[in-house]
């Protein structure tokens, strides 16, 4: 009813309609500067490279989410069904570039991480996590892709471990479980390439592992 075009998510502050993810995180750092900023100083070098990293993290034609969501589905996007699967392994190519981007990013964060925004989140971080907390459910189970585990991608690792101590976001993380069977429904998934797992098993994959 707010929003005619149906976008989500969406959010009134101090009366102004704000939506996608992205424009929320601001307009909310903006209204309660009393707390904790999420975001450099502005004007500065380090502010310049969060949001840059806020590029990265967002689901657009260069994002880590996009790319990372065309490799789970084979091209296929929300309620189009799957893509054609001779396209995988390029499209695992690129997301992933996409991650040894990120990887590298972790890598120069201000006192060595754990996170991008160095010793603590930044929103970058916040809008990093939807996305790749849903693909280290969803790809191991469809594509047989256990991001956690790639042996190039290691402060990637740290960073998950990082994120799941802080009780902030333990608390509000999915369970593996309902990811898979939110990603089955939402794009039409029947099954994995051979020698992954099968939706039923996919369904499954680490019930009862959620926060």
């Amino acid at each position: 009813e707010r929003v005619p075009s149906n976008p989500a998510p969406a959010v009134r502050i101090d009366g102004e309609l704000v939506v996608e993810s992205r424009d929320i995180l601001l307009a909310i750092e903006a209204a309660f500067p009393e707390s904790t900023p999420l975001l450099p100083p502005a004007g500065t070098s380090e502010r310049a490279r969060v949001e840059a990293l806020m590029d990265l993290a967002d689901d657009s034609e260069k994002g880590v989410g996009s790319a990372g969501y065309r490799f789970l589905t084979g091209g296929g996007m929300f309620g189009g069904g799957g893509g054609d699967e001779s396209d995988v392994p390029k499209l695992r190519a690129a997301f992933e570039e996409r991650l040894e981007s990120l990887e590298s990013a972790l890598a120069a964060a201000p006192h060595g991480g754990p996170f991008l925004g160095g010793a603590a989140p930044s929103l970058a971080d916040l809008m990093m996590a939807p996305s790749l907390e849903r693909f280290a459910a969803n790809l191991p189970a469809f594509r047989g892709f256990d991001l956690r585990a790639q042996p190039g991608l290691p402060r990637l690792a740290a960073w998950y471990d990082a994120m799941e101590a802080r009780p902030s976001y333990s608390t509000v993380r999915g369970d593996p479980g309902t990811h898979n069977v939110v990603v089955r429904k939402l794009f039409r998934l029947q099954a994995g390439a051979a020698g992954e797992a099968k939706p039923e098993e996919a369904l499954g994959a680490g019930a009862g592992t959620g926060a």
